[in-house]
């Protein structure tokens, strides 16, 4: 059954019209709604709703196995869309983080210092990271703490043919 702790997603990018479905089935597999505890109605709702995703489209989902939507963010990897996961720490398995995945299929994740909260980094992560300023390390930890992933943009459908 796996270790299971509350997570968020929010995603961006150019969606052609032809993955719209498989999108909404990789949505409905994660059991994700637009906030905690919620679900869609139905997928008019849900498509609805990602039309509508402006800055990102955000979606929330509790009792999640190790925090990860491993189909949805397959689905996000493969179609070039970017996004932001965060996940909930399990007692002393592992932390709370955030990642951040790129349209060009980059990752990046960072620690955060409470369930929900900010981007931090501890002392292994600095010797690693090697911030020359402490301007350099704000920035870091901004990015984290601030990213969007930008609008969801779903291509409008092919006109049928006569």
């Amino acid at each position: 059954m796996g270790n299971r702790v509350s997570a968020s997603i929010v995603i961006g990018g150019s969606a052609p019209a032809h993955i719209l479905d498989a999108l909404c089935e990789a949505i409905e597999d994660e059991r994700l709604g637009p906030d905690w505890g919620d679900n869609f109605g139905s997928r008019d709702e849900l498509v609805a709703y990602l039309r509508a995703g402006i800055d990102g489209v955000d979606l929330y989902g509790t009792e999640v196995n190790s925090g990860e939507f491993e189909t949805l963010q397959a689905f996000c990897a493969e179609h070039g869309l970017a996004y932001r996961l965060s996940y909930d720490g399990y007692g002393g398995e592992w932390g709370p983080a955030t990642r951040l995945h790129h349209a060009d299929g980059t990752e990046e994740t960072c620690s955060l210092d409470c369930d929900g909260g900010a981007a931090c980094v501890s002392r292994d992560d600095l010797a690693i990271l090697a911030f020359a300023t402490l301007a350099e390390l704000q920035a870091y930890l901004e990015r984290f703490d601030r990213f969007r992933p930008g609008p969801l943009v779903i291509g409008e459908p092919a006109p049928a043919s006569a």
